[in-house]
């Protein structure tokens, strides 16, 4: 029970098998009450009404809200405190992939790839901030390909939207430290979500033998650091990065 204290907004949190639901519910687990945002209303609604908090009281709400749409996100924001009272903790989650070779990048997904791996995670924390204190914690998510320059699943503006998170985040710890609010990136490496759910058995099973821990990421496995993130464990730790990728990038 490390964030009975917590009240949270996760993005990108409206698929099961995704990595910001995963969060969502281990927060739960752990005494936070959690909004959760993404695109698809009916599967938010279903979601959060799965999600009841172990003194058995409502523990999150799904709001639909598009993170490239900053009054939307604002709006969804205000919801959670509404519903809470409160906010504690902003998960920068939404995000979109795409394996273009460098030569076939257009500028159109170029924009497209910034506006949401990086615009979306700085509009989700702008409307965040009028609310968030000390103690206040600010997870991004990047990636083990801005880590190692690309490859596996993402292109090369893929990388470059996830390395701009690095950089934002750890502005955002220099900014907001003297406010006692802590602002730290989570790297996984290849996790099972739906956007890699195409992968053939084979192509699983090579990319697995290429981890030292000897399997791929599942999404509990980010949801562990992201815990650490917005409790107390962390209260000393800003500005940083945290690999979880079985040792897959070691660097």
């Amino acid at each position: 029970m490390l964030l009975t204290e917590c009240v949270a907004v996760v993005s990108g949190a409206d698929n099961a098998k995704g990595i910001g639901f995963a969060i969502a519910r281990a927060f739960v687990a752990h005494g936070a009450r959690v909004g959760l945002i993404g695109l698809g209303q009916r599967e938010l609604a279903g979601l959060s009404d799965s999600l009841v908090g172990p003194d058995r009281a409502e523990a999150a709400i799904g709001i639909e809200a598009d993170v490239t749409d900053p009054p939307a996100v604002a709006s969804a924001v205000d919801r959670v405190v509404a519903r809470f009272g409160r906010l504690t903790t902003v998960v920068a989650n939404a995000g979109i992939v795409e394996g273009t070779a460098l030569a076939d990048v257009t500028p159109s997904a170029l924009a497209r790839m910034v506006e949401v791996n990086l615009g979306g995670g700085l509009n989700l924390v702008q409307a965040a901030l009028p609310h968030l204190g000390p103690g206040g914690s600010i997870v991004t998510i990047g990636s083990i390909a801005a880590q190692q320059g690309g490859g596996l699943r993402g292109g090369p503006h893929y990388a470059a939207s996830k390395g701009a998170v690095v950089s934002l985040t750890r502005a955002m710890a220099r900014e907001l430290g003297p406010r006692g609010i802590r602002a730290n990136t989570i790297h996984p490496g290849i996790v099972r979500t739906p956007m890699t759910e195409d992968a053939s058995p084979e192509l699983e099973a090579r990319q697995a033998r290429g981890v030292p821990l000897g399997r791929l990421g599942e999404p509990d496995d980010i949801a562990g650091a992201a815990v650490f993130f917005a409790s107390g464990l962390s209260r000393y730790t800003t500005g940083t990065d945290l690999a979880v990728n079985g040792g897959l990038y070691i660097g």
